[in-house]
């Protein structure tokens, strides 16, 4: 299911995401830790967006927003894209990329096939591929999740 051609957000970020909700599903950890950890991730993604985009910080200091920007990315698309199934869009990429991992590129597909995330494609796009917008492009993209939206 790995990619080595895919930037180190999408898998390193689907990890992160899909381990924070299975804790919290299962109840291994409380609401308050969940929000902590999301709203910290949220402030380490925001630094390293300052300085890279998020394709362009593997192999370098700013390596950890691959986790953090992964994750909040994930916890983003998966509210927006269905906000009844946090799981759904995380099923719906594994299961729509072949047998090699998904890709870059069925995320893509992904977003764009479902009406709430396509509007979100320019942000995202520019959160991964511009180092001049990718801050402002992240704000807007994860601006609808309510712990997030309170940091202004």
């Amino acid at each position: 299911m790995y990619n080595s051609s895919a930037p180190s957000w999408l898998y390193e970020g689907s990890a992160d995401y899909l381990a924070y909700e299975a804790l919290l599903s299962l109840q291994s950890i409380p609401q308050s830790h969940y929000d902590f950890f999301l709203s910290t991730q949220y402030e380490e993604c925001e630094s390293a967006l300052k300085q890279k985009a998020l394709n362009n910080v593997d192999n370098t200091e700013y390596f950890f927003a691959a986790y953090s920007c992964g994750r909040i990315i994930f916890h983003a698309m998966s509210y927006q894209f269905n906000e009844n199934d946090q799981f759904d869009f995380w099923n719906k990429l594994v299961r729509s990329s072949p047998v090699s991992g998904y890709s870059i590129e069925e995320f893509k597909n992904l977003i764009t096939t479902n009406s709430k995330t396509n509007k979100l494609y320019d942000d995202f796009k520019k959160v991964t591929t511009s180092e001049q917008y990718a801050l402002g492009a992240f704000r807007m993209l994860v601006g609808s999740i309510d712990i997030i939206s309170t940091k202004k």
